[in-house]
């Protein structure tokens, strides 16, 4: 069973969201976050040439940085579901 808790370490803290999941629930997962990811670094691919070449607009410099952070919070969430399938694998 999934879900999700919101952890304040201090009541000044700003808080960390942890999304629990099992893994079977993982491994329903991992390829549709794999999709998502591959749609993340084409964009972070074309948004990078498009920066190289000198042409970009503050626009488009701002894309490439979000997807550049969506591209980053995807790997490492694959990266900890695969660690979490593979342990679950190890066990079984």
């Amino acid at each position: 069973m999934s879900y999700i808790d919101f952890t304040k370490r201090s009541k000044d803290d700003a808080g960390e969201l942890t999304v629990c999941v099992t893994t079977g629930e993982s491994k329903i997962l991992i390829p549709l976050l794999r999709k998502a990811l591959e749609k993340a670094e084409k964009k972070v691919d074309k948004y990078d040439n498009i920066h190289l070449s000198g042409e970009a607009t503050e626009r488009q410099e701002n894309l490439l940085f979000k997807y550049e952070s969506e591209r980053d919070c995807l790997l490492s969430i694959l990266a900890h579901m695969k660690t979490l399938v593979d342990y679950g694998d190890k066990k079984s």
